[in-house]
């Protein structure tokens, strides 16, 4: 009896450690698993955090996070002084003349191509978007903006085209280049933390060199801001009306020519594409505007990347 009863205690003890093995290695795969597919969703999250999330604009971009960063573009003709007010583009309208838009191929992941064909304004836009997958608030996106005038186009066709960030919540934007109120040479250099998003920087290339700007009509003023240069404003709005970035715009575009009325009154005058710019200012501020005049084709490429992060492969994918 004692011998049957040592067995007993010794095979029940063997079935609890094997049941105790089994459950152990059961467990340790369903976490395992578990661990994948929520990785595989942060992942799949992750990358569909930016996009052009602002559909009434041609072209617009923020994270899927409330009161967060903004971004978008506007562009006008600025051959003369009285249509710049109907020729603005920023917010998609059913006057604004347009022969067609929309994106051409967009993929949720990895970004799309479209073409904006503006009639009115005697210019074709392009708009290339492209994100790449890398760091902890899904990745970094970067645009090539092509401007290519249209076949009823003058040679010398002008063109005003504004990017802008702003902040409709915490966080800051700051821009790291040497403050000149002539402009900024090279590339425009914005740096950033936002919450959820982390630290980020923001650059705007001048361009290739095959980029032109308007010909020196009034010499005195091109002195004070010549525009071959590119334009920095800054502006403190509230939080709830970061997004009306175009009636900003038309706010600083009346003050310079309030001013330049005042100095120039009839006579030497600056043409449009002169008068139609912001001033350079540098003070801080939740909405950051870059503007730039071409004369004839353009381009430029917009890069959001980590604060840490090299623009290679994000340029390249924009070549």
């Amino acid at each position: 009896m004692a011998v049957r009863s040592r067995l007993a205690i010794l095979q029940f003890l063997l079935l609890a450690v094997f049941s105790a093995l089994f459950t152990n290695a059961t467990d340790t795969t369903e976490d395992g698993q578990w661990i994948l597919v929520n990785e595989i969703s942060r992942a799949s999250n992750q990358s569909l955090l930016w996009g052009p999330y602002r559909p009434n604009l041609y072209f617009g971009v923020k994270p899927r996070i409330p009161n967060s960063l903004i971004a978008g573009l506007m562009w006008s003709r600025v051959e003369d002084f009285r249509s710049i007010q109907n020729s603005v583009r920023h917010a998609c309208e059913q006057g604004d003349n347009m022969a067609g838009y929309g994106w051409e191929e967009y993929d949720v992941r990895t970004g799309g191509s479209q073409i904006i064909r503006d009639q009115g304004n005697m210019i074709d836009i392009q708009t290339q978007f492209v994100k790449v997958e890398g760091g902890e608030h899904g990745g970094h996106w970067g645009v090539r903006i092509t401007g290519t005038p249209r076949a009823d186009a003058p040679e010398d066709l002008k063109t005003a085209i504004w990017f802008y960030v702003g902040l409709e919540g915490f966080g800051s934007v700051t821009l790291e280049n040497e403050p000149d109120e002539k402009g900024l040479e090279g590339t425009v250099h914005l740096e950033g933390s936002v919450p959820h998003l982390g630290e980020f920087k923001i650059d705007v290339t001048p361009g290739p060199e095959t980029n032109r700007a308007p010909n020196i009509v009034n010499p005195a003023y091109w002195a004070e801001k010549p525009l071959d240069r590119t334009i920095y404003h800054s502006v403190q709005a509230s939080e709830n009306e970061v997004w009306n970035a175009k009636d900003f715009l038309f706010l600083a575009l009346r003050d310079n020519l309030a001013d330049l009325k005042e100095r120039f009154a009839k006579e030497g005058h600056p043409p449009p594409w002169q008068t139609f710019t912001m001033k350079n200012t540098f003070q801080p501020g939740n909405l950051h505007y870059v503007q730039k005049v071409f004369e004839g084709a353009f381009e430029v490429k917009l890069l959001q990347l980590p604060i840490y992060a090299k623009a290679v492969e994000l340029g390249r994918a924009l070549s």
